[in-house]
């Protein structure tokens, strides 16, 4: 059956993949320049609380009602036109999903009032838990809420075209800790829980896998105006628990200490967090507790790698966008796929919410010196997850084909890699050097340190309440001492020659507290 899937997904992708590549690349109407030039605008897009409107985030959307809000919502737009003409832009709003409606509409009216192709306007949200509804109800408050949208999200887009000015492009990374965990664990008798509801908090041991935690930054410096900031990052933001609040959650709060703190606009890209979120279940993992903290910390490290960024080439802008051809039973639907570049900056982007294994592996295999990975954008209609085949083995509630058919991950995964390769060979470019520190391998289901028991044979420790207690070593590092629930698996622990999962060191136990 996943061979049969894997066969129709690849027949789909390659008829829309055809059919892009005879389109030309499309160019903005009115004047060239002699040098690559950016546009930036952003607009005031905060709904009207005391409109009620829904707050999008939950499954109870119908009833979770805003009567405040915490700080604005702003809509940030910045474009790039080279010298032949040629145009992108790229939008992002603090919003959960971007339904096909309102994309269509932003689109089209960007296209006619500036001449640039409906395709090569990327619309991008951050999947904003507690961000206004845009489109998931047909009550009042929402169409009249949408449609002031929609009109300001244009107006910020001509704004954009209007202010173009040359610029320097500027890149660099930062790797912050504990900032986004990966939400698949093992529990300490051997199960896997992937999600709340499924985690029994004292008995967690760890993650599954480490999270991706690469920060992008690239900077745009125009004479005369702000610094520029396009941040990509990827987990669930970090947002706000009260059920009739309105906030954008930790990216509104990072672009507001960019702004005040540092002197510079930014926008956030949603990277690809499927499976990452912005706080762990095992509360001493945390360097931050509320949105407020946890969006400073990601302003202070975007900071950090715009402070350490290198100058980098701009160039001819490459842009492709395909038709994504999904069958689900009984209908088959059709989504956006999204590639450009330009110099040594490139840039993917899909409307699902795929893992990071598949993401981590898109952005890898660039050529590009940096890339960017978008996800949640251009429309979607709640399609929701694409686990990788990681997830599907551990059975978790993001298996498909609840939400995708399984085994489209990895065809994604090819596909999109295939297009960001096809606008990199277009710009007549070799390949680029990464970032010092930017490619890491997240895969193995460790943190880089083989543990070996040097009691083997020997009974471990019981504890209390069943809870053994295992001590394992590893070469260069002090031991490490972990409760295990059941005797027998104790057993099986202590007397592997190797353990490799990640060990916690601050699991509390009915009362017994690792070492």
């Amino acid at each position: 059956m996943k061979k049969l899937i894997a066969i129709i997904l690849t027949l789909c992708l390659a008829a829309g993949f055809m059919a892009a590549c005879e389109k030309a690349p499309g160019s903005a109407s009115g004047a060239k320049f002699d040098t690559f030039v950016v546009g930036y605008a952003k607009a005031d897009v905060s709904p009207d609380p005391a409109g009620h409107i829904g707050i999008v985030g939950s499954n109870d959307v119908a009833t979770r009602r805003a009567n405040s809000l915490k700080e604005p919502f702003w809509l940030n737009c910045i474009c790039f036109t080279d010298t032949d003409g040629t145009t992108v832009m790229v939008m992002a709003g603090d919003f959960a999903y971007s339904n096909n409606y309102l994309v269509k509409a932003i689109r089209e009216g960007i296209a006619e009032k500036t001449g640039i192709p409906a395709e090569n306007i990327q619309y991008n949200v951050s999947h904003n838990h507690t961000g206004p509804d845009q489109g998931s109800t047909a009550d009042g408050a929402c169409k009249e809420y949408v449609d002031m949208f929609i009109d300001k999200a244009i107006a910020a887009g001509v704004a954009a075209m209007e202010n173009r000015k040359p610029a320097k492009m500027y890149i660099g990374i930062d790797r912050p800790e504990n900032l986004n965990f990966q939400r698949h664990y093992i529990h300490t008798d051997g199960t896997i829980a992937g999600s709340v509801a499924e985690c029994r908090v004292s008995e967690l041991l760890t993650q599954m896998e480490k999270a991706d935690n690469l920060m992008q930054v690239v900077k745009f410096v125009r004479e005369g105006e702000r610094d520029v900031l396009m941040v990509n990052w990827q987990a669930h933001p970090f947002q706000i628990s009260e059920r009739d609040v309105l906030s954008p959650g930790s990216p509104g709060v990072m672009r507001r200490v960019l702004l005040d703190t540092y002197g510079v606009e930014s926008i956030y890209i949603m990277g690809g967090a499927g499976d990452l979120v912005s706080k762990s279940y095992i509360g001493s993992q945390n360097r931050a507790t509320t949105e407020d903290e946890h969006g400073t910390l990601l302003a202070q490290s975007a900071a950090k790698a715009a402070e350490n960024a290198v100058e980098a080439e701009t160039g001819k802008i490459h842009y492709q966008e395909v038709d994504f051809v999904l069958p689900f039973p009984g209908e088959v639907k059709s989504y956006k796929l999204g590639a450009f570049g330009f110099g040594d900056f490139g840039y993917v982007s899909e409307p699902f919410e795929m893992f990071q294994t598949n993401s981590v592996a898109v952005r890898n295999a660039s050529p590009y010196t940096m890339t960017f990975f978008a996800q949640v954008s251009n429309g979607n209609d709640l399609t929701g997850y694409i686990p990788d085949k990681e997830a599907c083995a551990y059975g978790c509630y993001e298996k498909g084909p609840m939400f995708t058919p399984e085994g489209t991950a990895e065809v994604l995964q090819e596909e999109l890699t295939k297009m960001i390769q096809e606008q990199f060979r277009l710009s007549g470019q070799t390949q680029k050097e990464k970032l010092e520190g930017y490619v890491v391998d997240n895969s193995p289901k460790s943190d880089g340190l083989v543990y070996t028991n040097p009691s083997v044979g020997v009974e471990p420790m019981a504890m209390s309440e069943g809870y053994y207690q295992v001590f394992l070593s590893a070469p260069g590092a002090a031991p490490k001492a972990f409760l295990i629930h059941g005797k027998e698996l104790a057993e099986d622990i202590a007397g592997r020659e190797t353990m490799k999962l990640v060990i916690s060191q601050h699991l509390t136990v009915e009362g017994v507290e690792n070492p």
